[in-house]
């Protein structure tokens, strides 16, 4: 099954705001009084459900961002320069219509 969405996924425009004034995305309560933008539909409230069910927080700016960030509390002694070396990817690109 394919939801409809409120844009398509990294549109970074107000259309993507899932509240109609900032939150917050370092306080993990803060969302939960936030009054919903009018672009929130049914299947991205429930995709929020699902994610903060499991633990996670919101992002206010994009209905498809959700922060860890008991994980974040939990590695923020063990920093890191970000020096990284991809030597595979596992990733392909999808296949689009017939192909």
């Amino acid at each position: 099954m394919e939801y409809a969405m409120p844009t398509q996924i990294h549109e970074l425009s107000g259309a993507s705001a899932v509240f109609t004034t900032p939150v917050s995305s370092q306080n993990a309560i803060d969302w939960k009084t936030a009054t919903y933008a009018d672009s929130m539909n049914e299947a991205a409230i429930k995709l929020q459900t699902y994610a903060t069910t499991a633990g996670l927080t919101p992002l206010a700016s994009e209905w498809w961002h959700f922060n860890d960030l008991d994980a974040r509390d939990e590695t923020a002694h063990n920093s890191s320069e970000g020096d990284y070396l991809l030597t595979e990817i596992y990733s392909s690109s999808p296949l689009i219509g017939d192909n």
